[in-house]
């Protein structure tokens, strides 16, 4: 009963943590609307007639209940985010909600491939680490993880088209929305993840092999090939699931960072445009999650 009971505590505790970094992530982002300086009638009005009057804009501002207090903006704000309306996009006066069910799915094909790419490579450099402990290709890879996990992937990214699409045109610069335009900024996004997780992995294979059922094995003829294979895979799902949860904030926000790069049109592109412009509430709604 006093494990149970203890149990109960630490998940309300956490879903208390999570609403609390909720609200304060949708209050940030309603302070930074609001006491940022700009404002979101003139930039409506004055996009239409630059010479608009003080009056038309007020209208505007009334019309927007943008001369409402603080605290009932604020209300409304909550209400909004609570029940999916997130306002009206400045640029093209469509829902916040719609410009961000056109720019997402970008994003999210981007991580997919990324965390293809992530399960692919790290179990294939880890299993051939361990195999060649001490080897070339050991060493090797570490000096390129070491790299790999200190490299901003908004540079790999750069580094990437300018040497594959530019340098070496195999690929080309501006995305056509095909499979192959997905290769480059996905292969950035997931080179940092593929250099921690191989290195996590490759010492969750070694101290695997320390078990008595290795010491069985080996006594049973198997080859050290095999046995490394067999406990790769025994320890991959675990290993990948901790290593890949904890990095898919960071991989979220490189697909931001790589669909703006490489001209995709997902978030990582349609929130700086629309902040650019000054288009608040897009632009706010669309910033990579926390």
């Amino acid at each position: 009963m006093r494990i149970a009971g203890g149990t109960a505590k630490r998940i309300t505790k956490r879903i208390i943590n999570f609403i609390l970094v909720i609200w304060g992530v949708v209050t940030l982002s309603f302070c930074l609307q609001v006491f940022t300086g700009t404002d979101p009638a003139e930039m409506i009005v004055r996009k239409v007639n630059v010479f608009a009057t003080e009056e038309q804009i007020q209208a505007v501002r009334e019309e927007l209940g943008l001369d409402a207090p603080f605290l009932e903006r604020y209300a409304d704000y909550i209400k909004g985010v609570l029940t999916g309306d997130l306002g009206t996009a400045i640029t093209n006066r469509q829902p916040v909600i719609e410009n961000i069910k056109d720019a997402l799915p970008v994003t999210c094909m981007l991580v997919v491939m990324a965390m293809a790419w992530v399960i692919i490579f790290t179990v294939l450099i880890a299993a051939i680490s361990v195999i060649r402990k001490g080897g070339i290709f050991d060493n090797v890879m570490r000096i390129i993880c070491i790299i790999g996990i200190c490299v901003p992937s908004f540079w790999l990214a750069l580094i990437l088209l300018t040497a594959f699409a530019v340098q070496i045109p195999i690929f080309s610069v501006i995305s056509d929305g095909s499979f192959k335009s997905l290769i480059l900024p996905s292969a950035a996004m997931a080179f940092p993840i593929i250099c921690i997780a191989a290195r996590v992995l490759r010492a969750a294979v070694l101290n695997e092999l320390k078990s008595d059922y290795v010491t069985y094995a080996r006594a049973r003829g198997f080859s050290n090939a095999q046995i490394v294979y067999n406990c790769t895979a025994n320890t991959v799902a675990g290993q990948l699931s901790l290593t890949s949860g904890s990095n898919i904030p960071v991989t979220r926000l490189s697909g931001y960072e790589a669909a703006a790069r490489y001209g995709r049109c997902g978030a990582g592109r349609s929130g700086p445009d629309r902040r650019q412009c000054c288009d608040l509430p897009a632009g706010l709604d669309l910033l990579p999650p926390p």
